[in-house]
C-alpha cells in the first residue's frame, strides 16, 4: 500500500537482506559469490534540523534533492537505516522518495523499504557532559567533530561517551556487512542502500577505514592536517557512495565516490575493524554475565 512522504507518494514495503540473498555465499561464506551484482551505498547525514531536534522543512527539502541526484544504475530496491534518534530515519526516507522519483522519471521502478535502526549510524553512548562539551566547542568557533577527532579517538570524553575510535569500528561493522551482503544477492541484482546518520560517526570511519587512501590523492591537498585534507566535516545532508559490484567470476570490489574523488576501499582493513566491534561486544556479554545486576 502506497503511503506520502511529504508531495511524493511511494511503495514502502516489509523487505530486507534475508528477502533476496541466499545464506553462505559472500566473503565469508562457504560458495563463491553471486555474479554482476552491483549495489550503491549512501552514507549521509541528516539534513537541517529544528531546535528541537526534528528534521526542518529546509532538511526535507535536503534529502529529497540528494535523492534526485543520485545514480542508480538501475536499482531495484532501496534499504533504508538510520540511528535510534528520528531525524536520520525521516531524512532517509525523504531520500529514498527523491530516488523513487529519479527512477519514474526514467520508467523504473524502485521498491522502498522500512526505515530500520542500526547501531554504526548512531553517536551514541554521549553522556550529558559529552554533550554539552560537544555543544560548547561548537559555541567557540571550533569544528567539534574535528575536535573529538583530535582529543578523544582512544577514549571517549567520559566513562559515558564511546571514543571515536569505537564509534568508527562499529560503522565500518555496518558497512563492511552491506558491502559483503553484494556477494550473497542473486545474479544480475542491483540495489541501494540509504544509510542516515550525523556527524562524528561519518567522519571518525572515514579518517580510520579510508585516511590512507585519502591521504594519497587528497580532497584538499592544502589542508593542515589529515581531517582537512579528506574535506573537513559533512554539512546536513552531505554524503559520499560506495559501490560494490562482483564481476562475472564473482570478485567483489568496492569503490568510494568521496567529493569528487574516487578511492578504492580496502575490504580487508573494513573487516579487521569489523572483527574489533565484535569482540568488543562479545566481551562486554560475557562481563555482563559474571556480574548480574
Amino acid at each position: 500500500m502506497a503511503r506520502p512522504i511529504g508531495e511524493r507518494r511511494v511503495e514502502v514495503l516489509d523487505f530486507d537482506e534475508s528477502d533476496y540473498y541466499e545464506d553462505g555465499h559472500g566473503i565469508d561464506g562457504n560458495v563463491p559469490n553471486h555474479t554482476n551484482v552491483e549495489e550503491h551505498i549512501y552514507h549521509q547525514r541528516h539534513g537541517n534540523k529544528t531546535a528541537k531536534g526534528e528534521l526542518a522543512p529546509s532538511g526535507i527539502v535536503q534529502a529529497i534533492e540528494s535523492g534526485l541526484a543520485r545514480e542508480l544504475n538501475g536499482a531495484t530496491h532501496v534499504m533504508v537505516n538510520g540511528s535510534e534518534i528520528e531525524r536520520t530515519k525521516v531524512t532517509g526516507r525523504f531520500a529514498a522518495a527523491g530516488m523513487a522519483e529519479s527512477a519514474e522519471k526514467k520508467k523504473q521502478s524502485l521498491k522502498v523499504g522500512r526505515a530500520k535502526t542500526k547501531e554504526g549510524m548512531s553517536f551514541t553512548p554521549f553522556s550529558k557532559a559529552g554533550v554539552a562539551k560537544f555543544q560548547e566547542v561548537a559555541k567557540g568557533g571550533e569544528d567539534p567533530a574535528k575536535w573529538y577527532w583530535q582529543n578523544h579517538m582512544e577514549t571517549g570524553f567520559d566513562e559515558g561517551t564511546i571514543s571515536g575510535k569505537e564509534m568508527a569500528e562499529r560503522t565500518a561493522h555496518d558497512i563492511y556487512r552491506e558491502i559483503e551482503m553484494a556477494g550473497r544477492l542473486n545474479d544480475g541484482s542491483k540495489i541501494a542502500i540509504e544509510n542516515a546518520s550525523h556527524t562524528l560517526p561519518i567522519e571518525v570511519f572515514l579518517m580510520e577505514a579510508m585516511g590512507d587512501e585519502i591521504e594519497k590523492d587528497p580532497v584538499n591537498p592544502e589542508g593542515t592536517d589529515a581531517y582537512d585534507r579528506m574535506g573537513g566535516s559533512f554539512g546536513p545532508a552531505d554524503d559520499y557512495e560506495i559501490v560494490a559490484k562482483t564481476d562475472e567470476n564473482g570478485r567483489l570490489t568496492a569503490t568510494m565516490h568521496l567529493r569528487g574523488k574516487e578511492y578504492r576501499v580496502n575490504l580487508r582493513k573494513l573487516s579487521e575493524m569489523s572483527e574489533r566491534y565484535l569482540e568488543r561486544e562479545k566481551q562486554k556479554r560475557e562481563t555482563a554475565v559474571e556480574t548480574p545486576a
